[in-house]
C-alpha cells in the first residue's frame, strides 16, 4: 500500500539523518493496517452481533471495575471532588500521565459507538428492545457523561438528532418514541444529579477556551504546514512527528488533535489524497449499495461517522493499536449480511 511505501522511506531517510526510528514498529504499524484491504473477506466469517457483544461486555466489565475502584478507595460520595473525569485517578492533575487510568476522550468516544450501534440494531430489528439492552445504553450512556468528554457530548447530539431525523424519515414513530424516553430519561438522571449537571456545565461552558486548546495547536502545524513545501507535499514520517515539528516551532509538544492536520503531517497531502480515496472505495464497495432507501443508508453508517467525527478532535494514525480495531470494526457493518440483508 502508499501508506506503508511512504512510511518506509520516512524511517529508511530519517535513519540516514540520524533520527532514530524503529524498523520494528513500522512492521507492527503495517500488519494493523494491511487488515483494511481486507474487510470484504473478514465480513464472511465475522458475527458482527456476536463482536458487538463481546465489545459491549468488555467495555461494561472494563468501567464496572473502575467503579468499584472509585468506589472502594475513595467513596462514591466523593466522586465529583476527588475524581473529576471517569478514566483520571484521583489527586492527580490531568495532564500528568501518571493521572489517567484510561483517556476518558477514549472511554467516551468508545460509548458513543456502543450506542450508535445499539440504535442501528434497534432499528434494523437485529436485536430486541427488551430492558436488558435498554440497561445496558442507558448505562453506556451515563458513563459517556461521566467522562466530561466534549468529544462524547458532541458526537452524542449528532448522532441523536441525525437518528431523530432518519426514523422521522422512515416513519418509524415507535423508535423516535424510544429515543424520546431514552433522552428524557438521560436528562432526568443529569438534573437529578447537581454535581453532574454543574460538572457537565462547566466542562462546556465555563472554559477559557471550549476547544481544549485545539485551536491553537491547529494554527501551529497549519502554519508549518504551509511555510514547508517538503511537509505538505510528503510529510515527516509518523514516530514521534510532534518532536520534528517542534524544530520547527518550539511551542509544539502535543500531536495535532485532528485526522487531516494529522495526516498531512505525517504524509502530506499524498498520504491524505490517498487515504480519502480508499475509504470512499471501501465504502462504496460495500453492501450499502443494496440498500434502496436514503434514510437507512445514512443510519448505517453512523457507526463509521462517529469514528471520522471523533478523528477531527484526538490521535488517530499515532493510536492505531486502538483505533484501527474499531474502525475495522464500523466498516465491518457496511459489509456484513447479517445486517443489511434487502
Amino acid at each position: 500500500m502508499i501508506i506503508i511505501l511512504i512510511e518506509s522511506l520516512h524511517v529508511f531517510v530519517n535513519n540516514n539523518l540520524g533520527i532514530d526510528e524503529s524498523f520494528i514498529k513500522l512492521l507492527g504499524f503495517s500488519i494493523c493496517l494491511i487488515p483494511f484491504a481486507f474487510v470484504k473477506s473478514f465480513s464472511n466469517y465475522i458475527n458482527i452481533k456476536q463482536t458487538f457483544n463481546l465489545f459491549v461486555f468488555g467495555f461494561i466489565g472494563f468501567t464496572l471495575i473502575t467503579l468499584n475502584i472509585y468506589i472502594n478507595d475513595y467513596g462514591l460520595g466523593n466522586y465529583f471532588t476527588e475524581i473529576r473525569r471517569f478514566g483520571f485517578m484521583p489527586n492527580q492533575v490531568e495532564n500528568e500521565i501518571n493521572g489517567i487510568l484510561i483517556n476518558p476522550n477514549t472511554i467516551g468516544k468508545y460509548a458513543a459507538l456502543i450506542i450508535s450501534v445499539y440504535l442501528i440494531l434497534f432499528s434494523y430489528k437485529k436485536i430486541k428492545l427488551n430492558l436488558l439492552n435498554i440497561t445496558l445504553l442507558l448505562y453506556t450512556m451515563l458513563i459517556g457523561f461521566l467522562t466530561l468528554s466534549r468529544t462524547f457530548l458532541l458526537l452524542m447530539f449528532i448522532i441523536l438528532f441525525i437518528y431523530m431525523i432518519v426514523n422521522f424519515r422512515m416513519k418509524n414513530k415507535f423508535m423516535n418514541i424510544f429515543l424520546l424516553l431514552s433522552i428524557f430519561i438521560g436528562s432526568l438522571i443529569i438534573f437529578m444529579n447537581d454535581n453532574l449537571r454543574q460538572s457537565i456545565y462547566n466542562r462546556v461552558f465555563e472554559t477559557d477556551d471550549i476547544s481544549g486548546s485545539r485551536l491553537l495547536i491547529y494554527n501551529q502545524y497549519i502554519g508549518i504546514i504551509r511555510e514547508h513545501a517538503n511537509v505538505l507535499l510528503i510529510g515527516t514520517g509518523m514516530q514521534d512527528y510532534s518532536s520534528k515539528f517542534t524544530k520547527y516551532n518550539d511551542q509544539i509538544y502535543q500531536s495535532a488533535h485532528n485526522v487531516f492536520l494529522e495526516i498531512i503531517s505525517i504524509w502530506g497531502i499524498i498520504g491524505l489524497a490517498t487515504i480519502i480515496l480508499f475509504t470512499v472505495f471501501l465504502v462504496f464497495e460495500s453492501n450499502i449499495k443494496k440498500i434502496r432507501s436514503n434514510a437507512k443508508k445514512t443510519l448505517i453508517l453512523l457507526p463509521l461517522l462517529t469514528i471520522l467525527i471523533s478523528a477531527q478532535f484526538g490521535q488517530y494514525f499515532i493510536s492505531y493499536y486502538h483505533t484501527f480495531s474499531v474502525t475495522i470494526f464500523s466498516l465491518l457493518f457496511l459489509y456484513s449480511s447479517e445486517v443489511i440483508d434487502e
